[in-house]
């Protein structure tokens, strides 16, 4: 055997050894079932596909450090380096099926052309803590809270109850899901995030949905009491500005990546929540 395939045979058989030894399932974090995991995606596919074919990632961290990073999700921008959808903004810690059935109701996104119930807000938060539940201390004891909760006796009657917010269910009910802010816009906005910011103290929850023909945004916060203080603060200006300060990343439209670079480069950020940056009204501009 020739030198060079005795040190390929030893490298492949010492890779073989090191893969065997990884655990192959590991133990889901909600249902406790031992089996491969999910990858699941952090902000749910059917709001994405509302910004179009051509999306990328802004990593928004890297931003504020003075760079510009975004990601394609389809051919190479030329920007940042290719990815597919699949890597991005993912976390594993539960299995397929709790995957399926734990954020059924906030990822169907014909659900927003209704009221937001009480339990999609309890999944959102869900989410949120379990995509940073390695990430701070703050989102793993909410990551357990919410567990606890949800095996407890008062699951089935939140579960069950489908009133809208606002519409007769009162906010800050059993989970505390306090919904400090909600509007929803009569166009597309051109990016979308999800994701939880800690504001003195109080973890909030922020969603900017854009959906197929209008938009949501949401800000809520799992306090003992709604901070009306907070409430007064909030309007798309203020999420936008929160998301790009202190967001990990969002996803938007092409169309609009060119224009993060220049405006970054000039140390501006405008409201990209505006009517004007809309995904059919940008189009009109070009």
């Amino acid at each position: 055997m020739a030198k060079d395939d005795s040190k390929r045979v030893k490298a492949e058989s010492l890779l073989k050894e090191i893969a065997d030894k990884q655990p192959k399932n590991k133990q889901c974090f909600w249902c406790g079932e031992v089996g491969r995991l999910c990858n699941s995606h952090h902000l749910p596919q059917s709001i994405l596909k509302n910004l179009g074919k051509d999306v990328s990632y802004l990593d928004l961290k890297k931003l504020n450090e003075g760079l510009v990073v975004t990601s394609s999700l389809g051919a190479t921008s030329g920007i940042g380096a290719a990815s597919s959808l699949g890597e991005i903004n993912t976390f594993k810690l539960i299995c397929c099926g709790c995957d399926a059935s734990l954020f059924r109701e906030y990822e169907n996104s014909k659900n927003y052309e209704k009221s937001i119930t009480e339990t999609m807000l309890f999944q959102i938060m869900l989410k949120n803590a379990l995509s940073g539940y390695f990430e701070t201390v703050k989102q793993n004891h909410l990551a357990q809270e919410l567990k606890q909760m949800y095996s407890s006796r008062f699951v089935d009657k939140i579960a069950l109850d489908k009133s809208a917010l606002g519409g007769g269910a009162e906010k800050g009910d059993i989970y505390n899901n306090n919904l400090i802010f909600y509007t929803r816009l009569d166009y597309v906005v051109p990016y979308a995030y999800q994701g939880s910011i800690e504001i003195s103290g109080v973890l909030v929850h922020i969603c900017v949905f854009p959906l197929k023909s209008t938009s949501v945004i949401l800000v809520l916060d799992n306090s003992s009491e709604v901070n009306l203080d907070l409430e007064s603060m909030y309007d798309p200006a203020y999420v936008n500005f929160l998301v790009f300060k202190y967001g990990r990343g969002i996803f938007l439209s092409d169309s609009l990546k060119g224009d993060i670079t220049k405006l970054v480069a000039q140390n501006k950020l405008p409201n990209f929540l505006l009517k004007e940056y809309a995904l059919g009204e940008y189009a009109l501009r070009e």
